[in-house]
């Protein structure tokens, strides 16, 4: 017996396909709805895109921070990226960025420095040793490799330039072959200025209008100029020397004379010490002296202008730092007679030096030299050393005694045999 089945109304299926269709409705909704909320979370808890600094390199990722501190890229990729696209400076002049067409990267600015940099003799390598390359410290390219090669280099540049001062002043010598013992004028070969030698020299000066001007303004250090033997400078300090020797001895002969030209700050303060001094009734107050001194270097022999370092020469140190009175404590000693300065140079010398210089003697006490004074008191400025035989007689010892290095200005440096 075959059984029917149930004819059926169709309302089952139908009721299961629309519940069907109704869940996966509720589930894709619960989907949507939890996709949805969270874009509103991550909406909430971080800011807007569009305000987060990006990248300065990539410019598509945010910018990195960390621990407070905010860095301008995104990570080490892009840091390298910027620090590597500094552009490097030109090997040759360093003053100028590397050449780059997009591509390749040269190593000079341009066509003139990359012609240096291709010659092998060419400006990239020291120019005393020509052997390695020259020293650059990243913004500047030096002369030469390093501090030795510098050093020689300045060595060399310095006996060349005194080569050339002595060339000069040995073709000036020969120029002057002016007849001195004539009482005429002085010609424009011996009265120029010993700084040019183009224009005459002033009244008064061993310089020219010119060269007295640059002379009063410059702080340059000391400058020895040599008056040649026939020039009207060396001849006045000749014939000062010879007047200023009182001796029964014969005088020496005055072999060179070299004017010192002082920096005007120096003059400054010998001319402001004049002034203080000036200012207590002392109307004449200025003396011309010799100063005795001693040497020990081959300085001012003939085309030697060369002025040691060393202290323990006395003329070089006092040429160039004036008169140390910290090592004189009994005073700096200048003398109105020339063979009373000889006393304080070396005797066992051949050649002996001197100096002219110009005294502020101010108000000056007497003492004598068993006194041993070390100054001269607050109400005197010079000491006059003198002293009494054994019958009594007054005995002038020729020495005046400063204890201001302001109150003395070198003149000439006096060599002589």
């Amino acid at each position: 017996m075959v059984s029917k089945r149930p004819a059926s109304t169709g309302h089952s299926d139908t009721e299961f396909v629309a519940v069907s269709t109704r869940q996966r409705r509720s589930s894709d909704a619960a989907d949507f709805g939890s996709a949805s909320g969270d874009n509103k979370r991550h909406q909430t808890s971080s800011p807007p895109q569009k305000h987060t600094p990006l990248c300065i390199v990539c410019k598509q990722r945010p910018q990195y921070s960390k621990a407070g501190t905010k860095y301008l890229t995104c990570g080490l990729t892009c840091g390298d990226k910027l620090e590597s696209s500094t552009q490097p400076m030109c090997v040759v002049c360093g003053v100028r960025p590397r050449y780059s067409n997009g591509f390749k990267q040269y190593r000079t600015c341009g066509n003139e420095c990359a012609a240096k940099d291709s010659d092998p003799s060419g400006s990239r390598m020291c120019d005393y040793c020509h052997q390695r390359p020259k020293f650059h410290d990243g913004r500047t390219i030096y002369p030469q490799c390093g501090k030795t090669c510098r050093d020689n280099a300045r060595k060399d540049k310095a006996k060349q330039e005194r080569a050339r001062q002595d060339k000069i002043r040995h073709e000036r010598a020969s120029r002057a072959t002016v007849d001195t013992s004539k009482p005429s004028a002085p010609s424009k070969t011996n009265s120029a200025c010993l700084l040019c030698w183009v224009d005459q020299m002033l009244p008064n000066s061993d310089l020219c209008k010119g060269c007295t001007a640059v002379a009063e303004k410059s702080n340059n250090p000391v400058l020895l100029l040599e008056a040649p033997g026939g020039h009207a400078t060396f001849n006045e300090v000749a014939t000062q020397f010879k007047a200023a020797w009182k001796s029964g001895t014969p005088c020496p002969n005055v072999l060179e004379v070299y004017k010192i030209v002082e920096p005007a700050r120096a003059t400054a303060d010998f001319l402001s010490y004049g002034d203080r001094v000036g200012a207590f009734g002392q109307s004449d107050n200025m003396s011309r002296r010799w100063h005795g001194i001693t040497r020990q270097c081959s300085g001012f022999d003939t085309g030697n202008l060369d002025i040691c370092p060393s202290e323990l020469c006395a003329l070089c140190h006092t040429i160039w730092a004036s008169f140390d009175i910290s090592t004189v404590s009994s005073g700096i000693y200048t003398s109105s007679t020339s063979n009373q300065a000889n006393v304080h140079t070396n005797r066992t010398e051949k050649k002996k030096t001197v100096l002219l210089v110009d005294v502020v003697v101010g108000r000056t006490i007497e003492l004598t030299p068993d006194q041993n004074p070390h100054g001269a008191g607050p109400e005197y400025d010079a000491v006059n050393l003198v002293g009494s035989n054994s019958i009594g007689r007054r005995i002038e010892y020729d020495e005046l005694a400063t204890y201001n290095k302001d109150a003395i200005k070198p003149l000439y440096v006096v060599v002589y045999s």
